[in-house]
């Protein structure tokens, strides 16, 4: 096997990159079980606008989840980022360290990780190292 070149490491990471941003699976949230996926925390709370009493109160609740939602996604697509530039510059423990800190942050959201092709890239080259 091959050992992944810089551009295989920056194709698993574009082929992720936009793949999760938000909530992409469906849910049932709250005691309204309303359906978020696809939604953004923009929109969320552009709907507690636009509804009144206990269906406001669950899109403003919704909108926070959301929000953190997003946040994590943000924060693994950087350290998935991170992890990509840390392992074309030669740092192998950084980009180790990024790499299993962005899965680990998607973990919690996830069943089926996105960043785990980068990771197993990231990984198969330092064994071949």
């Amino acid at each position: 096997m091959n050992s992944p070149t810089v551009a295989a490491v920056e194709a698993a990471f574009h082929q992720a990159e936009s793949q999760w941003n938000a909530c992409d699976w469906f849910t049932g949230f709250g005691p309204l079980k309303l359906q978020l996926r696809g939604l953004t925390s923009v929109q969320a709370a552009r709907l507690t606008k636009a509804t009144c009493g206990q269906e406001s109160q669950q899109w403003l609740a919704a909108a926070t989840w959301l929000g953190r939602v997003e946040q994590a996604a943000a924060a693994a697509k950087e350290a998935a980022f991170n992890a990509c530039d840390a392992w074309a510059n030669g740092d192998f423990s950084l980009a180790k360290l990024q790499i299993e800190r962005a899965c680990a942050i998607e973990a919690m959201w996830h069943q089926e990780f996105v960043w785990e092709p980068l990771r197993r890239a990231i990984s198969e080259s330092l064994e071949l190292a």
